[in-house]
């Protein structure tokens, strides 16, 4: 059989100038990634000015909706600040303000919430159609003509 030495164990050199990873550097790499985390995300959050445009949006599709309304209506009538249109297929559609929500009713029964937070909705009609003047909670004001096309 062969004769061969046998090495009883393996190991890599390492030249003299060059240092594993220790225990110290790691730690020291942790303190400083702890130290400049929350000042980073601190001044990320300071850059990022955060404004929400939330109730113009909600306010200009109720617009919309009401504007889409009247025009598939064939009559329409304003009383006790209350919107009543009727629908070509004989229903009726009613507008109004119930507590700080703007409702739309279909022949008296149940509801559709179409816009929140609003103190006051006026409807007044004019030659060619109707204003809608609303107020919300905050104090903002809007206001839209809608033309009625029969």
């Amino acid at each position: 059989m062969l004769k061969t030495k046998e090495i009883p164990s393996v190991y890599t050199d390492f030249p003299k100038n060059k240092q594993g990873f220790t225990m110290i550097s790691s730690l020291f790499t942790l303190i400083i990634i702890s130290l400049t985390l929350p000042l980073f995300i601190y001044l990320l959050q300071s850059t990022y000015n955060y404004t929400t445009n939330h109730e113009q949006f909600s306010i200009q599709h109720f617009f919309y909706f009401l504007q889409d309304e009247m025009k598939h209506s064939t009559d329409y009538n304003i009383s006790n600040n209350q919107l009543q249109l009727s629908s070509s297929t004989g229903d009726l559609i009613s507008f109004q303000l119930q507590g700080e929500l703007v409702i739309r009713k279909v022949n008296q029964k149940g509801y559709e919430v179409y816009l929140r937070n609003t103190d006051k909705i006026y409807f007044s009609p004019n030659d060619y159609g109707m204003k809608v003047s609303i107020t919300t909670n905050k104090g903002e004001q809007y206001e839209k003509q809608i033309i009625y096309y029969e």
